[in-house]
């Protein structure tokens, strides 16, 4: 295999995209600058559903099968288990994704560093599982398919202190 010059964006290489001023646009170098009247993500003041909105209610320790693409490399994939780990006031809001952590049933996984082993009797699923927390993943609701339980909070715990270890904190 014959290795490609990198390209790069700017004056030599692809042409930048034009700025969409309805998402990340500004007026110089794609930053807009935040005023007092601006949501504040650090405030968590997401937007709460409007009323009559029919929302699944997610919350953060539920086990919910999913629907993920195709895996490519060592990414998940398929149908499998995840444990919400995004907090219960995103959870809340109108946001349209969910942050999960994916689990195997491969126990060869509970070596990984950050890694915790859960009992099926924790999940309600079948098999004993690992929550795989290098590989977390953001999901549509709508890829959420089934809730089957709770993880106990003492696990949801040990799951987020993984997530801690994997992110360097």
């Amino acid at each position: 295999m014959v290795a490609k010059p990198s390209v790069r964006r700017g004056r030599r290489g692809v042409p930048r995209p034009p700025i969409s001023r309805r998402h990340h646009g500004s007026d110089e170098q794609g930053l807009r600058r935040v005023g007092l009247d601006d949501r504040s993500v650090r405030g968590a003041r997401c937007t709460p559903p409007a009323q009559g909105d029919t929302l699944v209610r997610i919350a953060r320790g539920d086990v919910w099968w999913a629907d993920l693409d195709e895996p490519s490399g060592s990414e998940p994939g398929l149908r499998r288990p995840v444990v919400v780990v995004q907090s219960d006031s995103l959870n809340e809001s109108r946001l349209a994704t969910v942050i999960c952590v994916p689990l195997t049933s491969s126990q060869s996984q509970a070596r990984a560093p950050g890694n915790v082993v859960l009992p099926r009797s924790a999940t309600q699923l079948p098999l004993d599982s690992v929550a795989n927390v290098s590989q977390i993943v953001t999901l549509d609701r709508s890829e959420l398919d089934e809730r089957v339980g709770r993880v106990p909070p003492r696990l949801l715990d040990l799951i987020l202190a993984g997530l801690d270890v994997v992110l360097g904190r």
